[in-house]
């Protein structure tokens, strides 16, 4: 066996043993899977935007999508809002908004569609929920 391989499976026992994961878990990933046990249609998809979150879930709603995303800060979150805020001014039937701490959690309907106002409530409350 060579030294790289050795090494690399010492690290990998070494984790184990000390009961770690060599794979960092998502920001989301308990909320995503609360979602799920309430019967959500949830899956988290690859970040992007700015400022860049660290994760970000779908949410299949009635007619409409909610997207959660995890950031570093709170001052990230804070940024990312002004952004969510003006799409809610422009179109409040169709786009809305809500911050909790890090995260961001933004309800779109399709352009002729509308909001289910109360379902992306419920995504909010119940992701929020043991938190």
């Amino acid at each position: 066996m060579t030294s790289p391989v050795r090494a690399a499976l010492l690290l990998v026992l070494l984790l184990a043993a000390c009961g770690g994961s060599a794979i960092a878990e998502s920001p989301l990933a308990h909320r995503v899977e609360h979602l799920k046990e309430h019967g959500f249609d949830v899956e988290e998809v690859a970040p992007e935007g700015h400022p860049m979150p660290q994760a970000t879930a779908f949410v299949q709603l009635d007619g409409a999508t909610a997207t959660i995303y995890a950031y570093a800060t709170e001052a990230d979150a804070l940024r990312a809002t002004s952004a969510f805020a003006a799409g809610e001014q422009g179109a409040p039937d169709s786009v809305r908004f809500q911050r909790k701490g890090q995260n961001v959690y933004v309800a779109r309907a399709p352009a002729s569609g509308k909001l289910p106002a109360t379902e992306f409530e419920d995504v909010v409350f119940t992701s929020d929920e043991e938190h």
